[in-house]
């Protein structure tokens, strides 16, 4: 603190001043390694899971194009531009989700129990390690025969595209806000990555500190039409975006993400029928709710 600003001094020497420094660096960030260092419950948490995911094109005439056009007229679909959640079984745990993201080009993830707990190995965030001819034979190898779909993906998908992540998340209470410091997204709370909550709390916390240090800056009190009542300091702003009610709900939130990313991926026979009769039997406009609350 430098009076009522922060300064940082970047990699390049050159001072920044601000009101207040929003860290959204990610779930490696160094403000937040600074601000916890040794705080218990920092650490990151292993799933027992690890992700395989790619970019696939689907060429004219391909096996694959075939199997996308099969899949969309069996379900009486236009073209196919099909969007593809395939669940595995006790015998074949595992689970696989594919869409279109632009004309005839699809992105994919595959999610499988594993037993490498190496911090190391959590680069999801950092775009994955990209894969070697062996390593794509053994994402190959463990696809069941017969899930037709996901062989095609991986056959067809390019080694230069592909990647391989262990899967991490981190739940703790912890606060994000050390005076006028602030941690944001990834940095201050660590989603497993099958709900994409990572992206949807980003953009909740970017909305409510951008919210209350407006108020504070600008000098006006949402909490009160009197005139006499003093505007909040930007120290309260940021103690309030990081209240511990909301604290709370992003642990509860990271766990909750995580028990679904582990249902997605277990081989017990209760959960997998469970897990098939609720994608069975939910209607698309809830299950787009569950996965975005």
């Amino acid at each position: 603190m430098i009076g009522n600003f922060i300064q940082v001094q970047l990699d390049n020497s050159m001072k920044v001043k601000g009101s207040a420094l929003l860290a959204c660096d990610g779930v490696h960030s160094y403000i937040r390694q600074c601000m916890q260092e040794g705080s218990e419950g920092s650490a990151l948490n292993f799933t027992n899971q690890e992700a395989w995911w790619g970019t696939t094109t689907v060429r004219p005439g391909s096996a694959l194009e075939q199997e996308l056009l099969h899949i969309a007229a069996s379900r009486k679909m236009q073209g196919y531009n099909v969007g593809l959640v395939v669940l595995g079984t006790s015998q074949n745990p595992g689970s696989f989700y594919a869409n279109e993201v632009s004309k005839n080009v699809y992105s994919w993830s595959y999610f499988v129990e594993s037993e490498t707990s190496n911090a190391d190995a959590d680069l999801i965030r950092r775009g994955g390690k990209v894969l070697d001819e062996t390593e794509k034979q053994e994402l190959v190898d463990k696809i069941p025969s017969t899930c037709k779909i996901l062989k095609l993906f991986s056959e067809f998908t390019p080694t230069a595209d592909m990647n391989r992540s262990a899967v991490f998340d981190r739940a703790n209470n912890l606060p994000s806000v050390d005076g006028r410091v602030a941690l944001l997204g990834d940095a201050a709370h660590y989603y497993h990555p099958l709900r994409g909550e990572g992206s949807n709390k980003a953009m909740v916390d970017g909305y409510v500190a951008a919210m209350r240090l407006a108020t504070a800056i600008m000098g006006k009190s949402r909490s009160s039409n009197s005139k006499s009542q003093k505007s909040p300091s930007i120290d309260w702003a940021l103690l309030g975006f990081d209240s511990y009610k909301r604290r709370k709900e992003n642990t509860a939130l990271v766990k909750k993400s995580r028990k679904y990313g582990q249902g997605a991926t277990s081989n017990s026979r209760y959960t997998c029928w469970a897990r098939q009769t609720h994608f069975k039997f939910m209607s698309a406009s809830k299950m787009i709710r569950e996965l975005c609350t």
